[in-house]
């Protein structure tokens, strides 16, 4: 008996000694996970700092001088809606590459905030990713997702604070939802698109609550984000009168950016990235079946709104912007790995979740490489030296060294840094507009820039857009000069940029000087007004029909079109982009095909005599008008345009007799 009460007690005194040592370990690999975790959190922050407004605009595919322009909207407190109508709302600047080195206190502080906020996020997904996903995604994001562009960041900010904060109960995480909701609302109002992205995802969350039966929620969410965001507004020195300007210019842009700014991709990197969405989409449907549960859907809805605005951000004009997309799509399907949807699936499910996504990241990379060659591998070599750059800017930011971040403002040689001295001595302290864009030249030059609402012409694209334009121009406070540099940013018919505003410019203006690239207009002693147009001929048109102008073509004269997308092109609208279309001119014996825009066309645009370039307006104002008479158009269609664009087009000419130059 005492033999059996000594061995009883030697294997309690063991099992409490393997207790011990177990609960020791656990405690040691718990230790560790939070250091893990918190090392993970400090890469992440390092390698998503974003420092905005370090460059000044370079030569490329697009002018870059808008972002430059938010910054000085934000110096001089433009009225966002009123003053200027852009996509990027009044805290644009924070988050644009281009700038002179102005508001760098703000731009630090948003920076180190921002990267907090994205290392949070990427973090508190991760965490509640299952097993080893959760290094996937970590990986995903670090070693690529920093090069796919600013907006992936924000994205996953989105996807955790609805997901994680406002799909919960709001009483239990009172601080991380406020913090959250700032974050969303500073975001809204740093772009539209990032706005569009916010409500979406508070209307979903709104209805995942009312569904869960908690009014008191559902409520709460979007009040708090409506009383954030104009709390903000005003803070910033906005009026809430031009909220909704802002909003309704914003959309105008939106909508026609799909004409005006359309590149068709690459064949093989849309049937990849195309075989891409299918893939996601298929386990988006499994999901859904398999646990068709209240917040399963939910996040789903999320996440499946997400994909569709990066493609839409990417394939809109497929140049560099396809990486967006491309980069975002496996993050965005790591989300289906989540604890929350994984518990509810079975094991089979996960499987064929688990070779979609492998095929969805395969489809992702090839798709990247066919858009550029090695891309994804100098991305992941390039990783380091990202990493090591961004070191020494938080260094320098912790120091109190900050203007060393912004030492490429200064001091380096910039073929987009035109001098122009004469300018500056023949305008000085006068107002002036630069048209149609390149507006960095007023501002690195320290002119008095006072710009007409839609900044760049080649986004005036709507009759709304047009008309906003023209209002500024037949104001009495427009400015008395222009720097004009005539031609289009991309391949458009010139004329059709800003197509109301320009005729009244070139009927109320003179050139005085000529320096660079731009003539110097002088607004006229003796004003014309608006062109005054008589209807000369009306016809409906089809594409591949010419109309011969050489009736009416010793006249100023003004076209007017009328097209209309066929239900087909109106879903690929939506869903893709809008057909590119070519307006065939012939001058002088010469043939001549443009881009053509149908909604710059709407209320009419200047079609003859033809203007290209700055020697064809000085040509115009002395009266040389024969080389640039157009004698015959025609539109076309592309190929991919086919069953898209009504085959009737309605064109209506008319004659202005009122120019000043006559």
């Amino acid at each position: 008996m005492e033999q059996i009460e000594k061995t009883l007690n030697r294997q309690v005194g063991l099992r409490n000694y393997f207790l011990s040592k177990t609960n020791s370990a656990m405690r040691g690999l718990s230790q560790s996970g939070t250091y893990w975790w918190i090392g993970c959190w400090c890469l992440v922050y390092i390698s998503s700092f974003y420092l905005s407004g370090r460059f000044t605009p370079s030569s490329g595919d697009l002018d870059e001088s808008w972002q430059a322009v938010l910054e000085y909207a934000a110096q001089h407190n433009f009225q966002y809606g009123k003053d200027i109508v852009f996509t990027y709302g009044p805290l644009g600047y924070l988050y644009s590459n281009f700038g002179k080195g102005i508001l760098i206190e703000q731009r630090v502080l948003f920076s180190l905030f921002l990267s907090g906020i994205v290392a949070w996020s990427v973090i508190g997904l991760a965490r509640r990713m299952t097993g080893l996903w959760k290094f996937v995604f970590l990986s995903w994001f670090l070693l690529i997702s920093y090069w796919g562009g600013p907006e992936v960041p924000v994205y996953l900010i989105m996807a955790f604070g609805s997901i994680t904060i406002l799909m919960e109960d709001l009483h239990q995480r009172k601080v991380s939802a406020a913090f959250f909701m700032i974050a969303a609302v500073l975001l809204s109002q740093i772009k539209f698109t990032f706005f569009i992205l916010a409500t979406g995802s508070i209307i979903i969350c709104t209805l995942v609550q009312l569904f869960r039966r908690r009014l008191k929620d559902a409520l709460l969410i979007p009040l708090c984000f409506t009383v954030t965001f104009l709390f903000v507004w005003l803070l910033i020195g906005q009026k809430t009168d031009n909220i909704w300007l802002w909003l309704r210019g914003s959309i105008e842009i939106s909508s026609g950016y799909s004409e005006s700014m359309a590149m068709f991709p690459q064949v093989n990197v849309l049937v990849m990235s195309v075989a891409a969405v299918l893939l996601f989409l298929a386990a988006v449907i499994v999901v859904t079946l398999k646990a068709p549960v209240v917040s399963t859907i939910g996040i789903l809805c999320i996440t499946t709104f997400y994909v569709f605005l990066s493609w839409k951000h990417g394939f809109v004009r497929a140049d560099g912007h396809v990486f967006h997309f491309i980069l975002f799509l496996p993050m965005a399907f790591c989300i289906l790995f989540l604890e929350r949807i994984q518990n509810n699936i079975p094991h089979k499910v996960k499987s064929a979740i688990f070779i979609l996504f492998t095929s969805t990241v395969l489809a992702c990379i090839v798709s990247a490489n066919f858009q550029k060659g090695g891309v994804v591998r100098d991305g992941i070599i390039k990783w380091p030296g990202h990493l090591m750059d961004n070191c020494r800017l938080l260094a320098n930011l912790v120091t109190g060294n900050s203007h060393a971040c912004f030492q490429y403002l200064t001091g380096v040689s910039n073929p987009m840094v035109p001098d122009l001295p004469m300018v500056r001595s023949l305008i000085g302290n006068d107002a002036v507009d630069v048209f149609n864009y390149s507006q960095w030249a007023a501002l690195v030059n320290n002119l008095n820039y006072r710009p007409r609402p839609v900044i760049q012409s080649y986004v005036v694209c709507t009759p709304y857009l047009q008309d906003m334009n023209l209002s500024f121009y037949r104001n009495d406070k427009r400015p008395p000069y222009v720097l004009l540099q005539m031609g289009p940013l991309i391949d458009h018919f010139v004329t059709l940029e800003d197509a109301t505003a320009l005729p009244y410019i070139l009927n109320n203006y003179k050139p005085v000087a000529q320096e660079s690239d731009f003539l110097v207009l002088k607004e006229a002693a003796q004003k014309q007004g608006d062109p005054v147009m008589t209807l000369v001929h009306e016809q409906v048109l089809s594409f591949g029909q010419k109309l011969n102008l050489s009736s009416w073509n010793k006249n100023f004269l003004f076209l007017q079109v009328e097209m209309n997308p066929t239900i087909l092109g109106k879903v690929m609208k939506i869903l893709f982009q809008s057909p590119n279309l070519i307006l065939g001119a012939i001058a002088n014996g010469k043939v001549n095909y443009f881009g053509f825009i149908p909604g710059m066309a709407k209320r009419g645009f200047m079609l003859n005599p033809l203007l290209e370039e700055n020697r064809d307006v000085i040509d115009l104002y002395a009266g040389n008008l024969a080389r640039l008479r157009i004698d015959e158009i025609c539109f076309f269609k592309t190929p991919v345009a086919l069953g898209q664009i009504n085959n009737e087009i309605k064109v209506k000419l008319y004659r202005v007799d009122n120019f000043i130059f006559h």
